[in-house]
C-alpha cells in the first residue's frame, strides 16, 4: 500500500466523513465483524430511491471506520440499486488497496455489507423491485 493512501485511510479514520445519526431515517441497519468485533450502523435517508443523506456511527479498526467514512461520500446521491451493485473491487479501489487479507477484507467491506443490507430491509418492508444485484451485501 502506498504511503499516499495509507494517509488517506489514516485521515479517514481520524476525521470521518458523515458520524453521527439520522433521525428518522428510512433506513437503519447495525452490523458488526464477529472475527474482530468492529461494528457499524448506517442511517440512510431517501428521496425516492436515490441516498439523500447518509450517515453512521462504528468503532472499530482504521480500515473498518475509514471505508465507511470514504462509503458514505461515494453513495450520497447514488440509486440505491446502484450501491446495491458495488463490490469488493469498488470499496479496494475507494481505499487505493490492490488486495488485502481476508481478514481485513471483512472489515474493509463491514460498511458496504450493512449497508446493503439496509437496503434491502428496507426495500423488503416499503415493498419497493431492488433485488440484490451482485450477492456482495451476503
Amino acid at each position: 500500500m502506498s504511503e499516499i493512501f495509507e494517509e488517506k485511510i489514516l485521515y479517514h479514520y481520524e476525521h470521518p466523513s458523515n458520524r453521527g445519526v439520522i433521525e428518522g431515517a428510512q433506513i437503519k441497519h447495525r452490523d458488526l465483524n464477529t472475527l474482530c468485533g468492529d461494528q457499524v450502523t448506517i442511517y440512510a435517508s431517501l428521496d425516492g430511491d436515490v441516498i439523500s443523506d447518509i450517515k453512521f456511527q462504528g468503532v472499530g479498526c482504521a480500515i473498518s471506520m475509514a471505508s465507511t467514512s470514504m462509503l458514505t461520500e461515494k453513495v450520497k446521491g447514488m440509486n440505491i440499486k446502484d450501491v446495491l451493485e458495488l463490490g469488493q473491487k469498488d470499496v479496494l479501489d475507494m481505499l487505493g488497496i490492490e488486495s488485502l487479507t481476508p481478514m481485513r477484507v471483512k472489515c474493509a467491506m463491514l460498511g458496504l455489507r450493512t449497508l446493503q443490507k439496509g437496503i434491502i430491509e428496507y426495500t423488503a418492508k416499503s415493498g419497493a423491485q431492488s433485488p440484490p444485484a451482485n450477492g456482495s451485501y451476503s
